[in-house]
């Protein structure tokens, strides 16, 4: 790979509706959310779908949301380290770039890159997170291969005021304020995050044979977050406007390699703002939906050690411009639902940092049909059907189709679908100078899913297995001992099981656990790489969870397990990761004060110290402390047509 590519890598790689909802057996029994449309829209596609509520970010003390994530089977967070570090998802083996992630509606992953930094996600203005686990596109469209992460913003069923501040190890600190208010047919929201970590963590590192202590230099992040959000509702319709505003920097430092850290000095500036517009349209039997977005988002990079860019070394900088809108028809009739949508979207992209085949931008605009329909011939069935239409104005129309089929019993869920997605490919794919190539085809995945739940007042299981097979993957190969060149000549077959289990005995007393076997291989031509785990994508995932609630006290312990990996596409002994686990324990306690009801907890991070790396070469933090404490008097309006 040629050098100024190298260099940027890091730099690309963070360059990053209301209906029937399917729920797990498993997530049943959690703390209900009440649902405000628009809700994420989520009709029955034969897939495990899970859901973390306003309440369950708190109890973990989540400020970023992997933390909570990674409980999930078949879910593994690509982490860099600390909270400066990129933290990327990747669903059933497959990369970030395929899997979508949606907040109210509005597509996060980035044209750029076709990925988005979960660590950027201020989490304490985020309500409810949703993960669909398998092949979306029919539904949600492209980048939807391996699943959907689902985000929405706070609710407006409630006025008052909120307040939060908190503190930890390594410089972190949280404060947050939330005010809400109902005027008639109104709501106003404002709310916000200020976020700031020196991330100086100290870490084992092997200089030259001998084991050192060293800190982690470079890593400090300081972020704030504001968003507003109105609301009106009349007899048929109602409205919802919402704004959000993002800022940040933060160093990101390369790989502790022998003697040095790369990118020692290199930081990283990034703006972003979006602004979201709905309209929820009820009839008896139907609803229209009408929604639009704009979004726009800046970086700025520099490193004064690149100077492979010349003597001043790289400072570069890039803007995103993304318009979109979307018409969705839900309609009923008798025991046939069905989904009807249209939708058009722009995406830009302009600045130094892309360097385009002698251009200062790129452009792509895309427009969509589908359609999605769920038949209810007996109370315990469901047959699933869908097709969505996409058109690239750089390569063309393609088709999403779907079906599946659930049918369930008050004790036992069977559930099966095959879906074929579509992932186009990123501008850096499409027009990086040197190694861009605009004839690339989108990837397509052939998504299979058979899943089983059984369950009681006390037990409950789950069972998935899944298979996917990725078709014209895009891979970089070297064009000259300088420049690679992008190309349309790979395969991956994914395959594998995700377990949940979950017992409750008693009401105060639950227990849980997960376990993922994957097998994520290379099925390409090259016979050094062909049969060979991906680079990064662990076989076995695990986790398991201990809560007790007596009183007012709750008490949690989080497990967390990962198995060997390999940082290198042969799989090589030299390339081997060690597995690893974490322990995390928390404790909360909340109580009336002043009107409102004021909770304190606290989260220790990795209790048993162990030194690891998710990335080879990324040190993670070892044992660190987090505590919060948070007050509020937020209530539901007298009266509310909500």
């Amino acid at each position: 790979m040629n050098p100024l590519l190298r260099a940027l890598l890091p730099l690309l790689c963070l360059m990053a509706p209301a209906g029937y909802a399917q729920e797990d057996t498993l997530t049943r029994r959690l703390p209900e959310v009440q649902v405000e449309a628009p809700a994420p829209a989520v009709p029955p596609l034969g897939l495990p779908l899970h859901r973390w509520g306003r309440a369950e970010l708190e109890r973990l003390v989540t400020w970023q949301l992997p933390e909570l994530l990674s409980l999930l089977p078949g879910v593994f967070v690509r982490d860099y380290g600390g909270a400066s570090g990129l933290k990327t998802l990747s669903l059933r083996g497959l990369g970030a770039v395929h899997t979508l992630v949606l907040w109210d509606g509005v597509r996060l992953n980035t044209p750029a890159q076709g990925l988005y930094d979960l660590g950027n996600v201020p989490s304490s203005v985020v309500e409810e997170v949703v993960l669909l686990r398998g092949g979306g596109s029919a539904l949600f469209g492209a980048n939807a291969g391996a699943g959907v992460l689902l985000l929405r913003s706070l609710r407006m069923l409630a006025e008052g005021f909120a307040l939060g501040l908190g503190g930890g190890s390594f410089g972190e600190w949280r404060a947050g304020a939330r005010l809400a208010e109902h005027f008639k047919a109104h709501a106003v929201q404002l709310s916000g995050e200020l976020f700031r970590s020196r991330g100086d963590y100290p870490f084992p590192s092997n200089q030259f044979g001998q084991l050192a202590w060293e800190r982690r230099q470079n890593a400090d992040r300081t972020a704030a977050a504001l968003m507003g959000a109105w609301q009106y509702w009349g007899t048929h319709t109602r409205l919802w406007l919402r704004s959000s505003a993002q800022w940040s920097v933060r160093g990101v430092p390369g790989p502790v390699v022998q003697g040095r850290v790369e990118f020692a000095r290199a930081r990283l500036w990034e703006r972003e703002w979006h602004t979201t517009a709905t309209l929820l349209y009820q009839l008896p039997a139907d609803e229209l939906h009408v929604l639009s977005w704009i979004r726009w988002s800046e970086l700025h990079y520099r490193d004064p050690d690149a100077l492979v860019w010349g003597p001043n070394g790289a400072d570069e900088s890039g803007l995103s411009t993304e318009y979109a809108a979307q018409l969705r028809w839900d309609a009923q009739r008798g025991q046939l639902s069905s989904t009807l949508s249209a939708e058009v979207l722009h995406e830009a992209l302009s600045g130094s940092i892309l360097k385009p085949h002698d251009r200062s931008s790129a452009v792509r605009q895309r427009a969509a049909l589908a359609a999605l329909g769920w038949w209810s011939p007996l109370p315990s069935l469901t047959v699933i059907a869908g097709l969505r239409w996409e058109l690239y104005s750089s390569h063309g129309g393609y088709l999403s189709p779907t079906v599946g089929v659930e049918w369930g019993s008050a004790r036992t869920h069977l559930r099966a679908s095959w879906s074929y997605n579509i992932r186009p490919p990123s501008f850096v794919e499409l027009y990086y100078f040197n190694f861009g190539n605009a004839a690339l085809r989108p990837e397509r995945v052939h998504s299979w899913n058979l899943g089983i739940e059984l369950g009681s007042r006390t037990l409950a299981a789950a069972l998935e297995l899944f298979t996917l097979l990725v078709t014209d993957q895009i891979v970089a190969l070297p064009r000259s001992p300088v420049f690679w060149s992008t190309f349309n000549v790979g395969r991956v077959w994914s395959r594998g099981a995700e377990a949940m289990l979950e017992f409750a005995p008693v009401e105060y007393l639950r227990l849980s656990a997960t376990a993922t076997w994957q097998r994520t291989t290379d099925q390409g031509t090259n016979p050094y790489t062909r049969g060979r785990q991906l680079p990064y994508t662990p076989q076995l995932l695990g986790s398991a969870a201990l809560t007790v609630r007596r009183a007012a006290v709750e008490l949690g312990l989080y497990l967390h397990a990962v198995g060997k990996r390999w940082s290198q596409p042969d799989n090589s002994l030299q390339s081997r990761l060690a597995p690893y686990a974490t322990l995390d324990a928390t404790v909360g306690t909340e109580f009336r004060l002043l009107g409102g009801m004021l909770q304190l907890r606290a989260r220790v991070h990795n209790v048993l110290n162990a030194s690891y790396e998710v990335i080879r070469n990324y040190p993670m933090p070892g044992r660190s402390v987090r505590l919060e404490v948070r007050w509020d008097n937020l209530r539901a309006p007298a009266a509310s047509a909500s």
